[in-house]
């Protein structure tokens, strides 16, 4: 018989544990947060494109730098990060946003794209924007190939799109900035659903001011929201569906393996259950999780033989195998990773990823979570109607709906019931027989896998070029 690890039941009380080690503070109430005034994506990205050096477009030329940037409280609201260079002429560049007063309200920018020459992006139409998913990087879920050292830099879906002409954008949210060592997490208190959506909303209207100086399309951007930033996208398509269509940004949306609603009964308790835990956590002054894939990740790297002091007779590469491919709720087959067990049901290895670049991909895993994030990202499954679900109907963006069959999409399609878009293209992953969903391609396979570029990328691919605004 598999073994089988209960992925939420599991983690609680070891989570529980970790998290009473810091200091509790009286945090304010959700929205009491300071904010600074209200942000300019246009001046943003005229100040982006001055720091990074590219050259404005002639059309735009004269209007360059004539916007001033507020000042803001504690420094620029821009920081170029810098470049780096890929295989076959791509380039990545980084930035860091303020979006906020606090130490931590920053936010990530990412680009991945090909360049005529260095530091000079090739003008394209064909666009994404990209939302990690929870306790997770832009560069982890995207381009892992830059984090680890047992796969070549430019593996990832970012390049891979990339070299196709499609520029690729993307966010890092300000959780993964908050290092390990933090013990006053107050600040991040009401840091919920909604702020995520928002930033991913400041985030794409800086991308489409930069592509609109330097030469490409104002068109509006395809979203790919992954894990939670499927969830994180929604909400934001449902904030967009009451604006004027000159101020939205999403021209289409290719949520991965998450939905948002859910018409199974027994998955919805497990999410109100979920939802539960986090509540009571944020009641006792517990505003971040910490990271069970570092809990897990880094004793399997530095002592993969050594014991867990987490799961009962297994060693610690045994452990972060167990999390990797365990249900995450139980009587459900989905799972992070499609794996490979003994006679006994002991996790031996992985059938698609490599298990030296999950070991990676763990490790670099961000350190927290804010608690009121994760339960409002879960209410929505066990509630069915949110603030951020109440104009659901009124999406009518394109949709590519990416379902693999060991994943979290499959017992959410309720979703597409739901939205009012027509144009809905379904790609489903199937690997082994229904039977056998529990061992099927899983929700990290999509990006991690070595055959994810054939099976998922160029399909994406495919339905970016075939949606071209």
């Amino acid at each position: 018989m598999r073994y089988s690890v209960l992925l939420f039941t599991l983690l609680c009380p070891v989570l529980l544990l970790v998290g009473c080690s810091e200091e509790t503070t009286v945090a304010p109430e959700p929205g009491e947060q300071a904010q600074v005034q209200e942000i300019s994506p246009e001046a943003l990205a005229r100040e982006l494109v001055t720091q990074t050096g590219w050259t404005v477009a002639e059309e735009h030329a004269d209007a360059a730098g004539e916007v001033a940037l507020p000042q803001c409280m504690h420094g620029h609201w821009i920081e170029f990060i810098g470049r780096e260079t890929l295989a076959d002429e791509v380039a990545h560049y980084e930035w860091r946003v303020r979006v906020g007063q606090g130490e931590y309200d920053v936010i990530g920018l990412h680009r991945i794209v090909k360049e005529r020459r260095p530091w000079r992006p090739v003008r394209v139409r064909e666009n994404v924007f990209m939302a990690h998913g929870d306790l997770k990087t832009f560069i982890g879920c995207f381009q892992p190939g830059l984090l680890s050292s047992h796969y070549p830099a430019e593996f990832g879906i970012a390049h891979h799109l990339a070299t196709e002409e499609i520029d690729v954008w993307g966010i890092d949210h300000a959780s993964t900035f908050v290092p390990a060592e933090a013990t006053d997490l107050s600040f991040m208190a009401d840091w919920g659903l909604q702020k995520h959506g928002d930033d991913i909303g400041t985030a794409l209207g800086v991308a489409r001011f930069v592509r609109l100086l330097t030469g490409s399309s104002f068109c509006k951007m395809n979203l790919l929201g992954y894990s939670g930033g499927s969830a994180q996208g929604f909400s934001l398509l449902n904030d967009e569906t009451q604006r004027p269509s000159s101020l939205r940004h999403v021209g289409g949306f290719i949520p991965v393996d998450t939905g948002m609603l859910n018409d199974d009964p027994v998955y919805t308790q497990a999410n109100c259950d979920v939802i539960a835990y986090y509540e009571e956590l944020w009641a006792a002054g517990e505003y971040g999780e910490y990271s069970a894939l570092l809990l897990f990740g880094e004793p399997a790297r530095d002592d993969p033989d050594g014991m867990s002091p987490y799961i009962p007779d297994l060693t610690n590469l045994q452990a972060a195998l167990a999390i990797a491919t365990g249900p995450f709720y139980e009587g459900y087959p989905n799972h992070y990773w499609a794996g490979e067990f003994d006679e006994n049901g002991i996790p031996t290895g992985l059938q698609y990823t490599d298990v030296d670049l999950l070991i990676d991909f763990m490790c670099n895993a961000p350190a927290y979570m804010p608690t009121f994030y994760t339960s409002q990202s879960m209410r929505a499954h066990c509630t069915g109607a949110e603030p951020w679900t109440e104009h659901l109907p009124d999406i009518t963006v394109p949709l590519l709906w990416v379902s693999p069959a060991g994943g979290f999409a499959p017992w959410e399609t309720y979703t597409l019931d739901v939205i009012g878009s027509t144009d809905i293209t379904m790609l489903e992953i199937q690997l082994h027989p229904v039977e056998e969903q529990d061992l099927d391609f899983g929700h990290v396979d999509l990006f991690t896998a070595d055959i994810a570029p054939g099976l998922v990328w160029d399909p994406i691919l495919t339905w970016i070029r075939d949606h071209a605004e």
